[in-house]
Order: C-alpha cells, then structure tokens, then sequence
C-alpha cells in the first residue's frame, strides 16, 4: 500500500490548494447532528453538511476531480461488491453530490464504506500540526486537509471499480470527512484560537434547556463534579469548584431550566411562583460552565457563562420539588465579586428536610383536583360553565346551527363543543378560541342563571369572567400585579369574592386550574375528566 498512500499523498497536496477556506473551515468546526441511524456512516455524514457548504466545494473541486488520474490497487478493492443487474432508477430531488453518493452505493455495494476505513487509517497525513492563525485559518486548513485527503482516496476507489462522475467522487468525499472529523485531533494550536474567538464573539443571552439530572441533582459547571455535594445549607444549592450544582426534587430524568446570563444583577427578585430561592458566588477557573447535559457550541453561545475565568454570582429558584407542580429551575448569572449566601425564599418540604428542619404541613391547594384541565387543552382554550340555562339556548348563544349531530373525532377543525352533565351543568369548550369570554356571549348565557368562563392562550394572554341573569359582574385577567396591593377583581359582586376565596393569585403556577375553579365555584358545579370524555363520544352540533 506504499506505492498507493505517496499516490494520495501527492493528490491531496493539489487538492489542499483548490478549497475554498470558508467553506473548509465551516468543516474544520463540523458538529454532527446524526439524523436517520440506519443509514450508512458515510450517508449521515454528508446529509448532516450545510447544504451550501456541499455545493461550494462541489463547484470548486469538480474540474479538477475530472483531472486526477488515480485508481487504486486491484487487491484493495476486492471486497466491493459486484454492480447488480437489470434496470432501476434513483428519483428524487437531491443535489448532486447526495445523488452520486446513492447511486455509489447502489452500483458499488461496499465503495463507500472501503473509502472511510482507508481514510481513517491514513488520516494521519492530514493533520496539520503547524496550523497558525486565527480560528478560522486553523479551522479551514483542518478541514481542507481531511478533505483533500477524501477525495483523493475517492477518486482512487471509485474509478478502479466503474466510471463515476465527478459529483458521486465528491459526495463520497464529503460524506467520508463529515464521518472522520469529529473524531480527528485538531491542530494544537486550536484551542487557543477557538477560545479567543468564543470570547470575543460571546453575548449575554437566555435560553431555555433541559438539564440532565442524575442522582437527584444538576449542575451548571464547567468541569468534573464532586462525587459527593452537601445541601444541608440551604437545601437547594451548592457551590463547588467552577459551578453550583442544584438538588432536585426528581432522581433522574430532566429538568426544564431558563438559564440567563446578564451583566448586572436583577433589579428585583421575584418570589412569586417559586418555592425556595437561592443567590450564592462561585469562582470560574476557565469559564465557560454549561447545566449538565447540555454541550458548547460554536452556534448557541447562549447556553454557557462568560468563557473566561472571574467570581460569578447565581440566582437560582426551583418550583415543584415537592411534586405539587411540574418541576423546574430558573438560573441567573452574572459576574460579582465573592459575597454571603443570602436565601430568599425557603418553603418547600424537600428543603426543609435538607436542612434538618421540621416540614411544613401539607396543604391542598384548592385548584389542586382540576390541574389536568391545562394537560387537556393545551396552550390556547376557552372553557364555559353554565347553569340555568336550557342546551339548546347554550348551543345557540355560541352561533351553532342545531342540525344532525356529529362525533368530535370526525369534526378536525371544531371551533367548540359542549355537552350537558346531568347535573344540570352544561360545559362548553373552545379550542384555540375565546367565544365565551366575550361580554355579549355571557349576557346571553346568564340569562336564565349564571354562567362563568377562563381563557387562555399561547402568549399567556388570560380572562376570567362571571355573570348572572344577563349582567357580566367582573371580566378581568385574574392575578395580582408585582404590587401586592393590586387585585383586578377588588369592589366586584360578593359572590364572585366568595368564588375567589381562598385561591392564591399571586402565585402564578397553574392558573388556568385556579381560574377553571373559580368559575365552577361561581355556577355551583363541579367537573372530573370523564365528564369531557363525553364531547369525543356524544354527537355535536355543527
């Protein structure tokens, strides 16, 4: 095989020269996001390229691919399999390099694969150790060099089993590098350069994440974690070297957090919503920490602190620990100077037992037994609850024509549906519309008894109404502002007070539950899921 590797050797040193650097670097940095695991290595490989990286380095190499006179041994390529015989055809819509790649793959069973075991075995050639620069010099000629290295190993397979064009040489190629490269060392001279860029190019940001929890905990760090961590301080957080690592209320799993980094500390903590709140300091020996999980990039910056070393401050609220609520965390960074823990906020059960504290009592929240309503209609929804009132008078004050009844499964693009409970109750449901929080629609809901209505959408828009014998009493959004003074429903009728009573608005978690019970309270109802089985199974009006 000597004679052959000088052969790609001296191919690749011309091949090296005719690559354009941006597209070459946008391959020194590849990251692969591997979609389709039964497809071959090679075909992952070159779906997973940008696509305009694929066509530039196309159109750079194709003439000079037409050019390379190279064919490799007759005794490597034994192994690939025979062309089979008769007709077919390739349909699609791909580019040209993903084409020619299929139709190696069909005539050269074992091609394409013999080109990444002889790459991987002399990818030695193409590391370029003395790559200087900035990222993007050292990242081009890292790519360029693994590529140049594919295609002319390529271009020597191919051609000594059929006649393949050009295109199908460089998709091979493509596909081959794309393979090969995450596993390749990168020049030493890299991770320099790459961290001088990630920190110039770094930008304060939010996102938010799952964290990979294990052992009943997450961490945002930017290195190797304690076996053992001690929350016995404030029960929630701990501070360790390069990062804080977080006690959850769930084993394993993962755990939605809205990870921010800003440069100056929040104006005001917000206690609302959150069970136990902690800020604490921590010293970054690199910089750069990331919730367990989670990975840097070259693309999403946001997910990460500062890549640089300094002390940091953390903010961080966790609601739910206890499995009342759906779990998650919120994280604040920003850079400080070292200071004193200070706890904000501390009232979970989980919390209180880390401390060595006596738990509090459990209290069953009111709205606690209609938490699956927001599970059941999702992010947009009008549900109505009426008394009093004859179905057909509820069917008629939402504009239905009261023909043949039909099956909510055979009705897709349903604006409502309403059953009749035999309690007299009668439930109306709006998916993505908001109908019965209008005012006239109430009026007219309420005009043999009482009626009440909560909508919700997907911009976290809310109405929660009340009404009775064709008077709306109070439509407000249910809530309380940041001024605990504040209450949209204060000098309202006392019998909406009394619906209200006893149902925490100030804390946002699960208000669509907290408005649904507020409304049932009002007409005099209750509800349980297999009420509203009933709107899948009973006909509807159309």
């Amino acid at each position: 095989m000597g004679t052959f590797e000088g052969d790609v050797a001296a191919a690749a040193a011309q091949i090296v020269e005719l690559i354009p650097s941006t597209p070459a670097a946008a391959l020194g940095r590849f990251e692969p996001r591997w979609v389709h695991a039964t497809d071959s290595r090679v075909r992952r490989g070159l779906h997973a390229l940008d696509r305009m990286v694929v066509e530039r380095l196309l159109g750079a190499l194709e003439l000079a691919v037409d050019r390379l006179a190279l064919r490799a041994p007759a005794e490597l390529v034994a192994r690939v399999g025979p062309a089979p015989t008769g007709t077919f055809s390739v349909i699609g819509q791909d580019s040209e390099a993903k084409d020619g790649l299929s139709f190696v793959e069909l005539l050269h069973p074992g091609a394409a694969d013999l080109v990444l075991e002889l790459v991987e075995s002399l990818r030695d050639k193409a590391f370029v150790a003395d790559a200087a620069g900035d990222e993007e010099s050292i990242s081009a000629r890292h790519g360029a060099a693994h590529l140049a290295l594919a295609v002319a190993v390529s271009a020597a397979v191919l051609r000594a089993v059929g006649k393949p064009k050009a295109a199908a040489i460089i998709g091979v190629a493509l596909g081959v590098t794309a393979a090969v490269l995450p596993d390749s060392p990168k020049p030493p001279a890299h991770a320099a350069a790459a961290l001088d860029k990630r920190r110039a190019e770094y930008g304060y940001g939010a996102t938010s994440e799952n964290a990979v929890v294990t052992g009943h905990r997450f961490a945002l760090a930017d290195g190797e974690l304690p076996e053992h961590v001690d929350f016995s301080g404030n029960g929630l957080v701990a501070a360790v070297p390069g990062g804080v690592v977080v006690r959850t209320g769930m084993a394993d799993g993962a755990a939605p957090v809205f990870f921010r980094v800003s440069q100056q500390p929040p104006a005001e903590v917000d206690l609302r919503g959150w069970d136990e709140v902690v800020e604490l300091s921590w010293t970054a020996a690199s910089g750069g920490a990331t919730l367990s999980g989670t990975r840097k990039s070259m693309w999403n910056r946001q997910n990460e602190t500062p890549p640089w070393p300094g002390d940091y401050r953390a903010l961080v609220s966790a609601s739910g620990r206890d499995g009342d609520f759906r779990e998650h965390y919120d994280v604040v960074v920003w850079q400080a100077p070292l200071a004193p823990e200070v706890v904000h906020k501390r009232s979970d059960r989980l919390g209180h037992r880390l401390r060595g504290e006596p738990e509090p009592p459990v209290v069953v929240a009111p709205e606690a037994r209609y938490r699956w309503i927001a599970e059941r209609f999702g992010v947009a929804a009008t549900v109505t609850f009426v008394v009093g009132a004859p179905f057909t008078h509820v069917i008629r004050a939402f504009g239905a024509n009261l023909g043949e009844g039909e099956p909510l499964s055979d009705h897709h693009e349903l604006w409502f549906a309403a059953t009749g409970l035999p309690s007299g109750l009668v439930v109306v449901v709006e998916e993505n519309h908001y109908r019965g929080a209008q005012p006239e629609t109430l009026k007219e809901l309420s005009r043999y008894g009482r009626a009440a209505s909560m909508f919700w959408n997907v911009n976290a828009v809310t109405r929660l109404s009340f009404a009775r014998k064709g008077k709306v009493l109070a439509s407000a959004k249910p809530g309380y502002d940041a001024d605990d003074d504040w209450d949209p429903f204060r000098g309202s009728a006392a019998e909406v007070r009394a619906a209200l009573n006893g149902i925490d608005f100030h804390d946002w978690r699960e208000l669509y539950a907290k408005g649904v019970t507020a409304a049932l309270r009002f007409v005099g109802g209750e509800l349980v899921p297999a009420d509203l089985d009933r709107l899948t199974v009973y006909p509807i009006a159309e």
